[in-house]
């Protein structure tokens, strides 16, 4: 091989390790915060033993969240997740909190809050458009407008289930004997899933007696439910 040959290969060879450096120089570092490595383990480590979002919860809620959201979610009762990140993402008083697509709740009462659900199924759903980096980042800036709009969410169904109660309060059902009289059953209430209602029975109910009822929340969702 000439001289000259030798030193067009030589060239050619420099000139692509140039460009392999230029590339490696400009190729995105991706950086993993402190906060979305500690997401991504509570993740992890809470997904094996989680459950899926309750059926009640997925019917009340449907008005507000599409299924992907619902039946992608999962959650447990994890005091100690919940400690955790509420310190790192500055939220002290928090009662759940979000990894991705994992709610953890402090106890099982507050499993019971339809308004809490609501709050964090927002977090789902912005971690699913978002992806963990951005999600991450956001979650622990508290006065992100995504922790506006959860917030907003959970005052929105926080006010429709105290509409229901007001409303279900000031306007007692009547109730039909046997002997086809209405009665008016004051002191009868139906408790169902999260929502409490006054009573329609066939008969009024005898003391001590178990009486099955349903509720129709705010949604128009029928909820079956127990006289007491």
């Amino acid at each position: 091989m000439s001289i000259r040959h030798l030193l067009a290969a030589a060239l050619l060879l420099w000139g692509r390790a140039e460009i392999a450096c230029a590339q490696l120089v400009d190729a995105p570092t991706l950086v993993v915060s402190p906060f979305q490595e500690h997401l991504h383990r509570m993740r992890e480590g809470g997904w094996p033993s989680a459950r899926p979002v309750p059926d009640t919860v997925k019917q009340r809620l449907a008005p507000l969240f599409t299924a992907d959201v619902l039946d992608r979610a999962r959650y447990t009762v994890n005091v100690n997740i919940v400690r955790v990140t509420r310190a790192l993402a500055h939220q002290p008083e928090a009662r759940a909190v979000t990894a991705y697509d994992l709610i953890a709740f402090q106890n099982t009462t507050d499993t019971g809050d339809l308004s809490l659900w609501a709050n964090q199924l927002l977090h789902v759903r912005s971690y699913q458009a978002l992806g963990p980096a951005a999600y991450a980042a956001r979650y622990q800036t508290p006065a992100s407008p995504m922790e506006d709009e959860a917030v907003r969410v959970e005052l929105r169904v926080r006010q429709a289930l105290h509409a229901e109660s007001r409303k279900v309060a000031s306007t007692p059902a009547a109730s039909v004997s046997p002997n086809g009289a209405a009665e008016i059953n004051t002191n009868m209430m139906c408790k169902a899933d999260f929502q409490t209602c006054f009573l329609q029975f066939p008969w009024p109910a005898k003391p001590g007696e178990v009486v099955p009822c349903t509720c129709v929340d705010g949604f128009g969702v029928t909820h079956h439910g127990t006289a007491y």
